[in-house]
């Protein structure tokens, strides 16, 4: 039977109207460089990336071949954010700091992002099979309104997703991959007018994961590229695109250990020796915890988007082949057989590989809904981010004027001296301003229904940039003194003082403590951590837990000191003393 409605889109020239570019710029210009300096070091991700890159060194090939930090290597992770980040350093280091200069580095990982999402989405929403029905008593939108369309749509869901709004504006290894996981996803779409062009950004894109995390992620990313090859109907040879894709991405990471070799060829056996290692280790069947961690977390995690893409696949559940369809999908398939595979890889980690594709099939789920359903996003967004706003000022009130008592010691548990607010005037006249422009936003929402169809992406894009500025401008010095090391690294500075500690010569042997925290005390101090066991050092830290410690008074050796510095609601406490046995006898 002839199927009069072949396609479930239903858009006017009218609800189809441009967004205007230097609002969608704008946006996109604000929430990337808000929270992003004058903050400290807020995860143990940035930490560690932060040690790496002070460690770089570019006329010691070792230094920047082989990750390497405090005594550490580095398998876990490839080396190209830490490239990318001491460039930046180098470059801007001398002007902004060191910290600013690395954290520079995420705005390229975001401008990556975006303009992948959109000009995939832009390709796969001109072609003629994703063109909305036509209009028997309305005029239908055009295909370049409607692919401007498709494309803002997806670019304001990928600012809304709730997960990722911290690491966006973080310079960590997961910014890195999921930009070049668009990029991938973009050389796909690319593929299907300039088929060998696409398949080659493709390829670079699967070889870029690679140096970016590690082997599973790249072959899962490369497994989404070979299935859309396969899978979509494009111009060209699907033999030739599938052979360009690998062997680019072969090349690409390929050059990697090449250089190694041609540069340090003594110490390039033993660290990809030690990296083939870990590769195999990460491969496996997966770990039910982190079944458990999807269930519990997807839901926000990859909100307001992953109900449209799922809406999407519904109502195109008849025609899965489809190329605007089937291309998300494929992605979305390669990551379910990378997270069956993977045995010591986080879950959040391999999202990365369906953020595109998400908000891709979001746009285009978002289209297939009737008036009252499309107006649900931004009632959603109205009340989620009003009630958010709500309970932020709630507590900075709180926070500030004592009342109510129970919201007052919730917050003062979390700073490091249960001292009263003392964010900036200026941050929260600019919060203020902040919440007026929302709270006009949401009335003129409730009192005109708008025609146009990228309202909704835009209010609930607005609605999680008025947020997380408003939480940083309001509790950043409370979140630093919770995170921060600074207090700890003093402290330690001055004991090893009294210990005639000499920087630049000796160093504080520290196995026990992670990179992260390693790095971030020897960012706040003169002090050298390491964890190599060859290292001779004339002193050592370790941790000690407060707990055990009460239950069961010791006695230190002579020399060991604790530190009175620790980050609040944290059982671990900080020994320090010269290296050598560390006696700790129990007193009778």
């Amino acid at each position: 039977m002839l199927d009069l409605k072949p396609t479930p889109l239903n858009v006017t020239q009218e609800a189809a109207h441009k967004m205007p570019r230097f609002l969608l710029l704008a946006l996109l210009t604000i929430f990337v460089f808000s929270g992003l300096f004058g903050r400290d070091l807020w995860s143990s991700a940035e930490s560690r990336l932060l040690a790496e890159v002070v460690s770089i060194d570019f006329t010691d090939p070792a230094s920047w071949l082989f990750p390497f930090a405090s005594g550490e290597i580095i398998t876990e992770q490839g080396p190209l954010p830490g490239w990318i980040g001491a460039i930046f350093t180098t470059l801007f280091g001398s002007l902004v700091g060191e910290l600013r200069a690395m954290r520079l580095s995420s705005i390229l990982w975001f401008a990556i992002s975006t303009s992948c999402i959109w000009y995939g989405t832009w390709f796969l929403a001109r072609r003629r099979e994703a063109q909305p029905v036509e209009q028997a008593f309305a005029r239908q939108a055009q295909y370049r309104d409607f692919g401007r369309l498709m494309a803002d749509a997806a670019t304001l869901f990928f600012i809304s997703l709730f997960g990722i709004v911290v690491k966006q504006h973080e310079a960590v290894f997961e910014t890195a991959e999921l930009a070049f996981s668009c990029a991938a996803f973009f050389g796909c779409c690319w593929a299907l007018t300039r088929p060998y062009w696409g398949s080659a950004l493709a390829g670079f894109a699967c070889g870029a994961s690679i140096l970016c995390s590690n082997l599973l992620v790249g072959a899962t990313v490369l497994v989404g590229c070979l299935m859309s090859h396969i899978l979509v109907r494009g111009i060209g040879d699907t033999a030739r695109k599938i052979f360009t894709t690998v062997a680019v991405a072969f090349i690409t990471f390929g050059l990697w250990p090449l250089v190694a070799y041609l540069l340090a060829g003594v110490v390039a056996g033993d660290y990809f020796n030690l990296w083939a290692q870990r590769q195999i280790q990460i491969v496996g069947f997966f770990d039910p915890q982190e079944i458990l961690w999807f269930v519990k977390h997807f839901i926000w995690y990859l909100c307001p988007a992953w109900p449209f893409a799922f809406w999407a696949i519904w109502m195109w559940r008849k025609n899965l082949t489809i190329t605007h369809i089937a291309l998300p999908l494929s992605f979305c398939c390669a990551w379910l057989i990378g997270f069956i595979l993977s045995s010591d890889v986080a879950a959040e980690t391999l999202l990365s590989v369906t953020i595109a594709p998400l908000c891709v099939l979001a746009s285009f789920g978002l289209m297939a809904c009737n008036r009252s359903t499309k107006s649900m996003l931004e009632l959603f967004s109205v009340a989620i981010f009003t009630l958010a706003l709500t309970g932020v000022w709630a507590y900075f009130i709180a926070w500030t004027l004592g009342f109510p008592p129970k919201m007052h010691w919730s917050i003062l548990r979390l700073t490091a001296d249960e001292s009263v607010s003392h964010a900036h005037w200026t941050a929260i006249l600019l919060a203020l301003v902040l919440l007026v422009f929302w709270l006009y936003l949401c009335v003129r929402r409730l009192m005109r229904r708008p025609i146009r169809f990228w309202t909704g992406p835009w209010l609930s894009a607005s609605g999680i940039t008025v947020l997380w500025i408003s939480a940083v401008c309001l509790f950043g010095p409370v979140i630093d003194s919770n995170r921060t090391y600074a207090n700890i690294a003093r402290e330690m500075s001055q004991e090893l003082k009294t210990m005639h500690y000499v920087p630049g010569v000796d160093c504080v042997l520290a196995q026990t403590l992670p990179l992260s925290e390693r790095g971030a005390i020897e960012w706040h101090s003169n002090i050298s951590l390491t964890a190599s066991e060859s290292a001779s050092c004339r002193f050592v830290v370790t941790h000690v837990s407060a707990k055990a410690q009460a239950k069961n008074p010791t006695k230190m050796a002579p020399g060991f000191v604790v530190l009175k510095s620790f980050r609040p609601r944290s059982d671990t406490r900080y020994l320090l003393g010269p290296a050598g046995p560390v006696l700790i006898e129990k007193q009778l």
